[in-house]
C-alpha cells in the first residue's frame, strides 16, 4: 500500500498501461473515470533502454516495471484525492491468483493479467510517483487541478508536437499503398469533461482498429485554426481551442470509410449508449474527424511526430 505521508494529500500518480494491454487503454481509462479520476495527461511511446531501465530502478521492487524497452506503452497521469493509494486499490493486487480472490472486479482481472503480463503498473510510493511522472512526462504540461508540481499546467504557447500542415508527412514504410491507413480522431475537452474518453477508445477497439498513437494536448488558437483545416466539423477550431482534448491515431484497413460508416449509422448510436459515449449529437459535438484520405494523413501528420507499431512512419517533408 501507498504510504503517502503527512500534510497535504498527493492529487496525482501516474498508470502504465503495459504493451500487452495497450489495446485495451479504453478500459483502463473508464476504470479510472468510475472512481472518480481526472486524466492529467497521457501519451503513447516506446521507451527506449535508458528510460525503460530508469522508470525500472525508479520504481524499487513494484510489479509490471520490467520489460518495456522499445515496445508500445501508454502512460496515463491521473488526478483525484490520495490519488496513489486509490488507483493502486482500483489496478488490485499483482498476484492473479490474489486478484481473483478479492471481492469485486479489480482492473488487472479485468484484463486478464496474469504474473508474467500483469496488464498496469503503477507507483506505490509518492517519491515513486512523481519520478514516474518526471520520466513519464519530461516536458510537463500536465492539467494538475490543484496540484502543484513541477509538470504542471504551462501557459498557452503552442504544442510543440503539432506542426503546420505540410510541415510532416505520412508514408508507408515499404513505400507501397495498400487498403490501411490511419486517421485522426479527436476527443474533445466537452466529452473529455461529461463522458471521458474510455468509451470512444472501447468501440475503436471492438471495431478492430489499433492505437498506433494517442496522447493528450492542448492546442493554441492559431494551431486549433490550423487544425480545423483538416477536421471539418461544425465549430471544430474552437472545439479544439476549448482545453485538453486527446488525439487518437487509429490504423485498420480503410479505415476512413469505417470510420465515417460507424459514425453515421443507427448501430453506432445504439452502441454508443452502452460504452457511454452518448446519443448522434453528443457524438458530433464531441468528437472530430477527417473526412478524405489527403486529410487524414495530414492531419496525423501534423499532431504526432511519430507511430507506434504502425505500417506507416512520420517524416519531415521535403
Amino acid at each position: 500500500m501507498a504510504q503517502e505521508g503527512e500534510g497535504p494529500r498527493p492529487l496525482l500518480t501516474v498508470t502504465l498501461v503495459r504493451p500487452e494491454a495497450v489495446a485495451r487503454a479504453g478500459l483502463v481509462l473508464r476504470y479510472a473515470a468510475r472512481s472518480g479520476f481526472a486524466m492529467a495527461g497521457a501519451r503513447m511511446l516506446c521507451p527506449e533502454a535508458p528510460l525503460a531501465t530508469s522508470l525500472k530502478e525508479s520504481q524499487g521492487s513494484a510489479v509490471g516495471w520490467a520489460g518495456l524497452a522499445e515496445r508500445p506503452c501508454l502512460a496515463v497521469a491521473l488526478r483525484k484525492e490520495c490519488a496513489i493509494g486509490t488507483w493502486l486499490g482500483v489496478c488490485g493486487p499483482a498476484d492473479p491468483a490474489a486478484a481473483r480472490r478479492e471481492a469485486g472486479p479489480s482492473l488487472r482481472v479485468a484484463l486478464g493479467a496474469t504474473s508474467s503480463a500483469p496488464a498496469v503498473a503503477a507507483p506505490e510510493t509518492f517519491e515513486a510517483a512523481e519520478a514516474a511522472l518526471a520520466l513519464l512526462f519530461p516536458d510537463g504540461g500536465l492539467d494538475c487541478g490543484e496540484a502543484r508540481a513541477a509538470w504542471s499546467e504551462p501557459d498557452r504557447d503552442d504544442d510543440p508536437s503539432i506542426v503546420p500542415v505540410n510541415r510532416r508527412k505520412l508514408e508507408p514504410k515499404d513505400g507501397r499503398k495498400g487498403l490501411r491507413e490511419v486517421v485522426l480522431v479527436v476527443v474533445t475537452d466537452e466529452m473529455m469533461q461529461e463522458e471521458g474518453a474510455g468509451g470512444v477508445l472501447e468501440w475503436l477497439q471492438a471495431d478492430s482498429f489499433t492505437f498506433v498513437g494517442l496522447r493528450t494536448a492542448r492546442p493554441s488558437t492559431d494551431q486549433a485554426k490550423n487544425l480545423a483545416s483538416m477536421l471539418p466539423q461544425r465549430n471544430s477550431a474552437s472545439q479544439l481551442a476549448a482545453g485538453t482534448c486527446l488525439l487518437v491515431a487509429i490504423e485498420r484497413n480503410n479505415a476512413l470509410s469505417r470510420l465515417q460508416a460507424l459514425l453515421t449509422t443507427r448501430g453506432f448510436r445504439s452502441s454508443s449508449s452502452k460504452i457511454g459515449v452518448g446519443g448522434e449529437e453528443d457524438v458530433r459535438t464531441g468528437l472530430l474527424w477527417s473526412e478524405t484520405t489527403a486529410a487524414a494523413s495530414a492531419a496525423v501528420a501534423a499532431t504526432f511526430d511519430a507511430l507506434h507499431g504502425s505500417m506507416f512512419h512520420i517524416r519531415a517533408a521535403a
